[in-house]
């Protein structure tokens, strides 16, 4: 800026394996555009280039929106991990099966918060308060052949998860009940 160089920024919300593949990737992508004085014109023909569908948002704290950018890409990627690993580890399920299992729910799960949001998207034990599938979840997670980071992967999510949950009307009373089982050593 100093130099009479007009500045912009292009992040493509998308998570890039291998950089060959990203410009076919892009094509329809959303992506959060910064613009600098100057830069409009360039940087929608950039955009419209490579086929991203422009977000222009303004980002106050640039560290927290990549920590939740990491998180929808990386952390789900790392939750999908563990998730196929339990599924194989639960007997019977290969590991294509097992990547399918994770990956029809989670793909399900994102187009529920997409169309609905987090509340009213979420499903399953907490949701309904169901204590006892929790703690059998919990008793599971805690066996040897079970990593130590399963259980507290599952007590963090599900602790997330109970928020979500009391925003979408669970009850007071079933929600201290799944708070004092996710709590409970």
């Amino acid at each position: 800026r100093d130099r009479g160089v007009r500045v912009a920024a292009v992040h493509p919300l998308l998570p890039f394996r291998e950089p060959r593949a990203a410009a076919v990737a892009m094509r329809g992508a959303p992506a959060v555009v910064a613009r600098g004085p100057g830069s409009r014109r360039l940087l929608d023909w950039f955009c419209e280039t490579l086929g991203l569908e422009v977000l222009d948002v303004e980002i106050q704290d640039r560290a927290l929106y990549h920590a939740a950018c990491a998180l929808a890409a990386n952390g789900v990627t790392a939750l999908l991990g563990l998730a196929v690993e339990l599924l194989s580890a639960a007997g019977a399920v290969g590991a294509e099966p097992a990547r399918r299992i994770a990956t029809a729910l989670a793909g399900a799960a994102s187009s529920a918060v997409a169309a609905a949001g987090a509340s009213a998207a979420l499903t399953g034990p907490v949701r309904r308060g169901d204590v006892a599938t929790v703690r059998a979840h919990l008793d599971a997670l805690r066996r040897p052949q079970v990593g130590p980071e399963a259980l507290a992967g599952y007590r963090v999510l599900m602790q997330l998860a109970l928020r979500l949950a009391r925003d979408g009307g669970l009850t007071p009373e079933r929600a201290a009940a799944i708070a004092a089982v996710l709590a409970a050593e």
